[in-house]
């Protein structure tokens, strides 16, 4: 092959497009009313645009490995067409079967129900009036009626007095009226209150050693402060039921609750310890981390933002597995594709836009921001270094702070203005919090002394956490709450950085290829000497971006 048809070094941004319109297709196809007829009209008429750029005069052929090979762009429209399409279909086909669902049709008409349903969470306490202690906790209804079984996905939120008995998988009996009122759209049909909720049926197997696993962790934390009997358990398995509204909204002003939301950044800190007490064979390792994988999902729960750090740092095991490189970007792509098409609720998810969001923010405008600062500094000194390590650690927070906003504004009025300090001072407790917690979580059944002394060690690091909470909340405009011009104005803006970020990345790429081909061209007596520098750091740069064969572990962009 001649050097001029070199296969360029590129990022593989063609399934973010896509991906965007099956999250739109989605979006709008659960939204009901007549949404869905607009995006079929707008995957219509992408359809036609593609089919008459098929007939126009075809130029002559493009060069092996273009950038934009020929019909690339009328294969782009008609990819994202056939998406919009299916995502729409698919979307409106789960929101007629949730509106002609019987709890659904229950809740509308304020008629009584009797309910078998499936708890998805632990009851959490929630403050009563009345002085009543009770518990909510979300709930996906299995049973309607006398028996029947329902066909479809329909959540309810629970709340009762002695609902704090239940937990997470447990089978409960209730019976009232849904409040189709409450704050939370579909898939949620309302909220039903219970003071005699019924138990009926508990896990069994897995099941109930997971849930065994998580009570002793529960007691493991008993004795400890406020913060550690939250914290502890909230930074291994995401129980922050005994966190305090005060602590929790000090978490949340100073963009701290990703902590306690378990996703991507726990599941890296965990697949990059596990390795090394793995088997050192290859695929032990491989093997190996796929159970881990499994085993993380079974004891925080499979929610969309958990499934989507699981299934990419899944695929990049595959591809170690196999031997074939990935790249993050198409891999999140591809998880975030398939998710929206076998779950279109996912769109509606907070935390997995969240997750989505935080990972891209990871993946482009961070990795941007680094390239391009690391290649206006100097190493040949201790300040230049200095420099570059201060920009390597403050661009992943502000990218991802960057990309959150939008989603962030959506859901509060408020925006934290301190969420990268935040973030930067609590990094360094955060995999000593995560490690020590988990560690408590599987020593606990087996020797609750030892799980103590971990609990006591894991809410060290996390009162370092808490403590950096509260005082970046109590600081003067910690939260910013900006109308809704300003927010659209935001969003724009946001988009615009990203797009000028992705711009100003394939620029240079473009200009650094030209300048290796440009030197590759001239006669130089020293050739054989370039080619062999130049294969060993190609060499050098593929083992980063893939899985090493000495050390198995997926690279921290497919989280």
């Amino acid at each position: 092959m001649k050097d001029s048809e070199e296969i360029p070094d590129v990022t593989d941004l063609r399934l973010i497009p896509v991906a965007l319109a099956a999250w739109c297709g989605a979006w709008w196809g659960t939204g009901g009313g007549r949404a869905p007829l607009f995006l079929f009209l707008l995957a219509f008429l992408m359809a036609v645009c593609a089919f008459l750029l098929f007939n126009l005069r075809r130029p002559l052929p493009s060069p092996l490995h273009a950038r934009n090979p020929q019909g690339s762009l009328r294969a782009g429209l008609l990819v994202l067409a056939l998406t919009i399409a299916v995502s729409t279909s698919i979307a409106g086909a789960q929101r007629q079967a949730f509106d002609a669902s019987e709890t659904v049709k229950a809740a509308h008409s304020s008629a009584l129900v009797s309910l078998k349903v499936r708890l998805e969470e632990d009851p959490i306490p929630i403050a009563s009036r009345s002085g009543v202690s009770r518990s909510r906790a979300r709930a996906q209804v299995r049973e309607t009626g006398e028996g029947r079984a329902e066909t479809t996905y329909v959540r309810i939120v629970v709340t009762g007095e002695n609902l704090n008995k239940a937990r997470r998988g447990d089978d409960v009996q209730l019976r009232g009226l849904i409040d189709p009122s409450f704050p939370q759209g579909p898939p949620t049909a309302g909220l039903l209150k219970d003071d005699r909720v019924v138990i009926v049926a508990r896990p069994q197997g897995w099941q109930r050693w997971v849930r065994e696993l998580r009570e002793r962790l529960v007691q493991a934390c008993a004795g400890l402060t406020e913060q550690g009997r939250a914290l502890v358990p909230g930074m291994a398995i995401g129980d922050d039921r005994a966190m305090g509204p005060e602590l929790r909204r000090a978490f949340r002003t100073a963009s701290l609750s990703h902590l306690t939301a378990v996703s991507g950044s726990h599941l890296a800190i965990v697949l990059g310890v596990a390795p090394y007490l793995l088997p050192k064979s290859r695929r032990g390792r491989i093997f190996g981390m796929g159970i881990v994988l499994l085993g993380f999902v079974a004891l925080v729960g499979p929610t969309p933002a958990v499934l989507r750090a699981v299934l990419s740092s899944g695929s990049a095991l595959l591809g170690a597995l196999i031997g074939r490189n990935g790249q993050g970007v198409a891999t999140l792509g591809a998880v975030v594709l398939g998710m929206l098409l076998l779950d279109p609720w996912c769109s509606r998810d907070f935390g997995f836009a969240l997750s989505c969001a935080a990972t891209f923010g990871v993946l482009i405008p961070a990795r941007i921001c680094v390239r391009s600062g690391l290649s206006r500094l100097r190493e040949d000194n201790v300040f230049g270094r200095f420099l570059a390590r201060l920009l390597a650690v403050i661009a992943v927070p502000a990218c991802c702070a960057m990309m959150t906003a939008p989603i962030l504004l959506m859901m509060q009025p408020g925006l934290p203005l301190y969420a990268v300090l935040a973030n930067l001072v609590a990094a360094p407790a955060v995999a000593p919090a995560t490690l020590l917690a988990l560690g408590t979580t599987l020593l606990a059944p087996l020797w609750m002394p030892g799980a103590v002394m971990l609990a006591h060690l894991a809410s060290i690091c996390t009162a370092w956490i808490a403590t950096t909470a509260r005082v970046i909340a109590d600081l003067p405009g910690a939260s910013f709450e900006p109308g809704s011009a300003v927010s659209l104005l935001f969003a724009v803006l946001t988009a615009a950085c990203i797009f000028f970020l992705i711009w100003k990345y394939r620029r240079s790429r473009e200009l650094t290829s030209t300048q290796k081909n440009s030197k590759k061209a001239k006669p130089h007596a020293r050739t054989s000497s370039f080619s062999s520098s130049s294969s060993s750091s190609t060499l050098g740069s593929t083992e980063n971006l893939c899985v090493s064969s000495e050390n198995i572990r997926p690279h921290s962009e497919s989280l």
